[in-house]
């Protein structure tokens, strides 16, 4: 069984891995979408926003055979989840500037396809002190890409105006 420790640390372990991409003064939030466009019309300043907005449990890694899924243990056998996430730009300048989205999402890009896979440490790492996780657990990062009316109705869901965004599917999987 999973400890809800692995979702937290899946999200807090992307938002410090796409942190170090950005330039200086680009806060990196994972706020609601709503939540993150209100915070970024009043600041003024660049943000990215990286988003959880769906929750899955792998079906395929959910009905693979014991050998191959890892032993179960004492805590049960692993829940192989899927998070998907939305990450958006909110730019402080024009589009080419350092701190424009477009470029703000390139760099999220390229942290995300240099680095596809967080370790085990680096999931426990992102935690606070004394929260558990599954140390024998590492996750997966991997590009989704949604068609243009998933995408809007993403938007509209979040209550939130269209912007220039990545979206990705982190797995957590035996390490």
């Amino acid at each position: 069984m999973s400890t809800p420790s692995n979702i937290a640390a899946a999200t807090l372990a992307l938002q410090r891995l796409v942190r170090t991409a950005m330039p200086p003064k680009t806060e990196v939030t994972t706020l609601t979408p709503a939540q993150a466009e209100r915070r970024a019309v009043k600041s003024g300043h660049a943000r990215l926003n990286v988003a959880l907005y769906r929750v899955a449990v792998s079906s395929r890694l959910r009905s693979a055979p014991p050998g191959r899924a890892g032993p179960a243990g004492p805590e049960g056998r692993p829940v192989p989840w899927s998070l998907h996430y939305q990450i958006a730009a909110y730019g402080a300048a024009s589009p080419g500037a350092e701190q424009g989205a477009q470029r703000l999402l390139e760099a999220a890009f390229r942290a995300m396809d240099d680095h596809p896979v967080l370790s085990a440490a680096e999931l426990q790492a992102a935690l606070p002190a004394g929260a558990p996780a599954r140390p024998d657990r590492q996750a997966t990062i991997v590009f989704e890409e949604l068609p243009l009316t998933d995408l809007l109705n993403l938007f509209a869901c979040f209550r939130a105006e269209w912007r220039p965004a990545l979206h990705y599917v982190v797995s957590l999987i035996d390490a």
